[in-house]
């Protein structure tokens, strides 16, 4: 590496440093000072405009943490994580560290979901609930799926469908008794014909 290789990682380095202190200290002023009763967006960001230094950090800003300073959100900061953690929100965070996404079930899943569901239902005769089939499926089956325990009752809605569409399984009952059957029922009300 040459001298002058260096003078410009340094230049870089210095610059780097200089912006994330500026930063920083837009940060603190604004939380410190917050949005003034009384006064409209329009002149609070006119206020900002008129000093250049500041202008230009905040125009560098993403909206998240621009309102959060503004409004002094760090201090709620505690109160709002709980929130969202007792609302479930943030669930798949806390075990995986990461965002928590909805996936789709793919072909293969639904299909070999769907032949473990009839599997299950064969073996029984008077029928089992959706929460009943989740909770009937193992472990090892799950993992083999790539599906995760939780949610896998919800996940079971789309192949029920389709087994039901098909006519390859029942109902007896109505919606919180419902309970899915092996076979085609002949749907009455909901009920299947009597034995």
């Amino acid at each position: 590496m040459n001298p002058t290789e260096l003078g410009v990682l340094f230049a870089n380095e210095v610059r780097t440093h200089h912006n994330d202190h500026r930063r920083q200290a837009v940060m603190a002023i604004l939380s410190r000072r917050g949005f003034p009763p009384g006064m409209t967006v329009l002149e609070f960001i006119d206020g900002l405009r008129g000093t250049k230094d500041m202008w230009e950090v905040v125009t560098r800003m993403d909206l998240v943490a621009f309102c959060a300073c503004v409004s002094n959100v760090s201090a709620l900061q505690g109160e709002i994580q709980q929130l969202l953690a007792e609302n479930n929100v943030l669930r798949g965070e806390r075990d995986r560290g990461q965002a928590r996404r909805r996936t789709r079930l793919t072909i293969v899943q639904k299909d070999r979901l769907k032949e473990i569901v009839s599997g299950l239902l064969a073996a029984q005769k008077d029928g089992l609930s959706r929460a009943e089939l989740a909770a009937q499926i193992s472990d090892p089956t799950l993992r083999e799926l790539g599906l995760p325990r939780r949610g896998v009752a919800t996940k079971l809605r789309v192949p029920l469908s389709e087994l039901l569409h098909d006519q390859a399984i029942g109902t007896r009952g109505e919606k919180r008794l419902l309970k899915y059957v092996h076979g085609s029922t002949e749907r009455r009300g909901g009920q299947a014909p009597s034995e």
